[in-house]
């Protein structure tokens, strides 16, 4: 069995629609899909900086 650990890149690729990751993910298991605690709290960390934007912009 392999673990693919998903790094920020590759969740913001993701998010972003990048072919590439989300092909290569596709053809993963996902259960042997995973992110680190780290990888989570940035990716939550920008989108609360992302919304506060928007929200300051409007």
């Amino acid at each position: 069995m392999t673990l693919w650990i998903l790094d920020t890149d590759h969740i913001s690729l993701y998010q972003r629609g990048d072919m590439n990751v989300i092909n290569r993910l596709s053809s993963a298991n996902p259960k042997n899909l995973a992110v680190t605690v780290i990888s989570l709290e940035k990716c939550m960390e920008d989108s609360v900086k992302s919304r506060k934007l928007l929200l300051v912009s409007l």
